[in-house]
């Protein structure tokens, strides 16, 4: 049934967006979703179906929380929020709460259709896989672009050695690691089954985050791009990719508030910026290159930080890191889905 479920909400979303916006309709959508995840009748103690979808509405930008109003305001049983609450936790928060160790970004075919998207359309962008072999020469780039520094602390890769004074450098040498904002564990894809799977996960990410592809125009073939990469100290790296830590943007260019969410090691809060008279850890993302180059993506950034607050809000950190240590223990979920999801959710 999960495939049902976003097969819906893309043809609802293909729906709203043949028709202008309507303010007063949008209004009725947001009550009527209310009113039906106030009447939701848990299946268990342990079933966060309602938790799980306030978290996405309220934490979701004006295109995906129209959809899932809407789909909500509509929905027939409660067995439908259900259903919609895992699929949302397997296609969003599964894939983007994971840390994965290119080609030239292309024009996009919906770059005009706003976010009418199908599977066949997203799996027909899929020609060759982002390769771990581009890794090398992108962590390259990124370390001339960053300074050879990890953009949250500051610490010095240890291969700045000979391009910075000693002193600079003194007590200030770290290995620093290449982060992807979007997963690299978001290109894998093989054989027609897994194709599928991938193709399925951009095209809801498209659906709730469109500017993923309208503007920052990032896909399964190029997550190893410039846009989408950063020099971080591993520890930094495990929490950015755990999505326990983010960077939210500002009113100021490229500058960032980092964001801490619980699960952060505490113990590298001495090595962030010290906060400022309104008690927040501000970082400034430049290109130290001399040449003009790619900053890491506000539209990555900002559906990073979303993506995590929507993790956190829902109460499923745990349960997700849970399924991870299962998924180390069996290698991976079982294809055919035999692997229960949602006994490892707790959703009932």
């Amino acid at each position: 049934m999960e495939e049902d479920i976003i097969e819906a909400l893309i043809s609802l979303s293909n729906s709203l967006s043949s028709v202008p916006s309507d303010f007063e309709e949008l209004h009725l959508n947001e009550v009527n979703a209310g009113n039906k995840l106030s009447s939701y009748i848990p299946r268990s103690n342990s079933d966060d179906t309602v938790r799980v979808l306030t978290s996405f509405v309220e934490n979701l930008s004006f295109d995906g929380k129209r959809i899932l109003n809407k789909f909500i305001a509509d929905s027939k049983d409660d067995s439908t929020l259900y259903e919609c609450a895992i699929n949302l936790c397997t296609a969003i928060l599964i894939p983007m709460k994971a840390r994965g160790p290119s080609s030239s970004v292309t024009h996009s075919p919906f770059q005009e259709s706003g976010i009418d998207i199908t599977f066949e359309e997203v799996a027909s962008m899929m020609i060759q896989s982002s390769s771990r072999r581009d890794q090398p020469k992108l962590k390259t780039l990124c370390l001339k672009r960053d300074s050879y520094r990890c953009v949250v602390t500051g610490y010095f890769d240890k291969s700045a050695r000979g391009k910075f004074s000693s002193e600079m450098l003194e007590g200030r040498l770290m290995n620093t690691e290449l982060a992807h904002i979007i997963p690299f564990s978001l290109e894998k894809y093989g054989g027609d089954e897994e194709e599928r799977n991938v193709a399925r996960l951009w095209t809801t990410l498209y659906l709730f985050f469109p500017d993923v592809l309208k503007i920052a125009e990032i896909g399964p073939d190029n997550v190893n791009h410039l846009s989408n990469a950063m020099t971080m100290l591993s520890a930094v790296h495990d929490g950015f990719g755990s999505l326990n830590l983010a960077l939210e943007s500002t009113e100021d260019e490229n500058t960032y508030k980092v964001k801490m969410y619980p699960g952060f090691a505490s113990g590298l809060c001495r090595d962030l910026p010290t906060p400022n008279a309104n008690n927040e850890r501000l970082i400034k993302l430049e290109n130290h290159t001399g040449f003009n180059c790619h900053l890491p993506s506000k539209v990555l950034l900002n559906t990073h930080v979303a993506i995590a607050r929507i993790l956190h809000a829902s109460g499923k950190a745990e349960d997700i890191h849970n399924i991870y240590q299962e998924r180390e223990k069996i290698r991976s979920l079982a294809s055919d889905g035999s692997t229960d999801v949602r006994r490892l959710l707790l959703l009932g």
